[in-house]
């Protein structure tokens, strides 16, 4: 089934990046560093904080005359949440032989597509802004702990919904480096509002994701 959905996925961008291949048809080959957490009940506040993961991907855009925008990316979407804290480390008879650091790591691969309409400003270099939504099909979940004494890491994808969906928004930059060429930048926030959780979460609460990413990568206009 995902497989099928990056298959749908990669073909729709690829029909109409054919299709629109006249004037203002543009491809963009992005890489995604991003900050990304975990929110919805009292477990993840308190055992989860904001990590780096790095997302991957590529884009399409048909830019109007009126300089409006239509734009659609395809990510391998990494995401989560980890959480560290201090131990206390004991021997055999319960002697204090030392302080260490123990790690919880939630790990999420998703296929990502963003659908955004945006709007550019400037001429040499452009400012564009944008929003839209999301929609995520998950591939894998990892359960990660780690301590000085343990690291066992779980697949626990069974525990989570395939789809994710939330709303998305963007501020980018482009810099010309010739005539069909440019370098972009900018931010990148993608805003759960999809309950992921397929179990009963304590407390009747509800797992949802966040990410906040500097896009950055290559734009190259269509011709």
């Amino acid at each position: 089934m995902v497989k099928l959905h990056f298959f749908v996925c990669a073909l729709l961008v690829t029909v109409l990046a054919e299709r629109a291949g006249a004037q203002g048809s543009e491809i963009e080959l992005l890489v995604v560093p991003s900050l990304t957490d975990m929110r919805g009940n009292s477990f993840t506040d308190e055992y989860s904080d904001a990590t780096f993961h790095i997302s991957a991907g590529i884009g399409y855009n048909y830019v109007l005359q009126n300089k409006f925008a239509l734009k659609a990316m395809l990510l391998y979407d990494s995401k989560g949440a980890d959480k560290s804290f201090s131990t206390e480390i004991r021997d055999a008879n319960y002697n204090l032989i030392g302080i260490g650091e123990t790690k919880f790591r939630n790990d999420f691969k998703y296929i990502t597509l963003p659908l955004l309409f945006g709007r550019r400003f400037g001429k040499r270099v452009q400012f564009e802004l944008a929003a839209g939504g999301y929609a995520g099909v998950l591939i894998g979940q990892q359960f990660e702990i780690s301590s000085p004494r343990l690291h066992h890491s779980v697949d626990l994808t069974s525990n989570y919904r395939k789809l994710d969906f939330g709303v998305s928004g963007s501020a980018s930059v482009y810099w010309p480096l010739g005539k069909q060429l440019s370098l972009k930048a900018g931010v990148l926030d993608n805003l759960g509002l999809a309950d992921i959780a397929d179990y009963d979460v304590d407390g009747g609460g509800t797992i949802k994701n966040n990410s906040l990413g500097l896009h950055v990568g290559l734009n190259i206009v269509l011709k």
